[in-house]
């Protein structure tokens, strides 16, 4: 059996697992603003841009908004996660204007 620890925090998560010495750390409100080459053509680190949620002023949405307060981090490995758009079903909730199926 191996044990699988995961720890929040307020801006990351991080997952640990006790069979390898591997970690994956999530941080949140981060975007990216260049991708740091080793030299030799790997990833050595990326450098991110802070960010801070910033609410509409009818209160019913929020943006996320650049800091310019950058970060580097060290990384051997890049992950593109693009989001998502969903597309209607007949019979089922949907919100046009965030193009997507509600989850309440």
């Amino acid at each position: 059996m191996h044990m699988l620890s995961v720890w929040f925090c307020a801006d990351c998560c991080y997952f640990t697992c006790s069979q390898h010495a591997r970690q994956l750390h999530l941080h949140f409100l981060r975007s990216p603003k260049e991708v740091k080459d080793s030299g030799a053509g790997h990833v050595a680190g990326l450098e991110l841009e802070t960010n801070i949620l910033q609410t509409s002023s009818d209160q019913t949405s929020q943006r996320a908004v650049g800091t310019s307060q950058l970060q580097s981090l060290a990384a051997q490995l890049v992950l593109e996660s693009i989001g998502y758009k969903s597309h209607p079903i007949e019979g089922a909730p949907f919100d046009d204007r965030h193009g997507i199926i509600p989850n309440k």
